[in-house]
């Protein structure tokens, strides 16, 4: 599904830069931006707040140049 939504970003819409965020907690989307070509830009310390804990959310940026289509 990702990789779909890359290409239709990338060839259909032809965007420059698709940006992304994970919070920092969230292993599995860390991953899932990374396993795309995401490269991590910066964090954002302490911006999301669940209630009761702070947590850092981190900002992924992915440029049509970095993004390599799978066929």
């Amino acid at each position: 599904m990702g990789n779909a939504a890359l290409e239709y970003a990338f060839i259909q819409l032809a965007l420059h830069k698709i940006c992304g965020h994970a919070l920092a907690y969230n292993h599995r989307s860390v991953k899932f931006h990374e396993k795309l070509g995401f490269l991590k830009e910066g964090v954002l310390r302490d911006q999301h707040f669940d209630g009761e804990t702070y947590h850092d959310i981190i900002c992924f940026g992915l440029l049509e140049n970095e993004w390599y289509r799978t066929d």
